[in-house]
């Protein structure tokens, strides 16, 4: 298994991003590109290779864990100590924009936010993001 920090930066992007919603991730090597699906295959590629499984505690501290599900699910955790402002969150919800953009990807912009110096979530900006 590799290192986190010893992947290539795009593949550590990809990793976080995925780790921002989900607990954890396995990264295999096929053909010469990073995957991150488990799926049973009947034959494997020359250079088929496990690269690691990675745990989002490895990766994220517990305030951006915290932030990060705040972010990706539009509420709290159960482990979240700050202040719960839900009018925050409809605001999360409804002020998103989408955009459908050739081959098939889907632009969207909505907010993000992060924990401030007093444990509550705020709201910091907006974030772009292509799918």
């Amino acid at each position: 298994m590799k290192q986190f920090n010893e992947l290539p930066k795009e593949v550590q992007e990809e990793v976080k991003k995925i780790l921002m919603a989900y607990d954890h991730v396995n990264v295999w090597f096929d053909y010469g590109r990073y995957n991150y699906v488990d799926c049973i295959t009947k034959e494997y590629a020359p250079d088929h290779e496990f690269i690691g499984h990675y745990e989002k505690s490895d990766v994220y501290s517990e305030k951006e864990q915290i932030e990060n599900y705040i972010n990706e699910f539009h509420d709290f955790p159960s482990n979240y100590k700050g202040a719960r402002d839900y009018k925050l969150l409809h605001k999360m919800d409804v002020e998103r924009e989408t955009e459908i953009l050739g081959g098939g990807k889907i632009k969207c912009i909505d907010w993000v936010g992060s924990i401030n110096e007093k444990g509550n979530f705020e709201l910091t900006g907006k974030r772009v993001c292509i799918i």
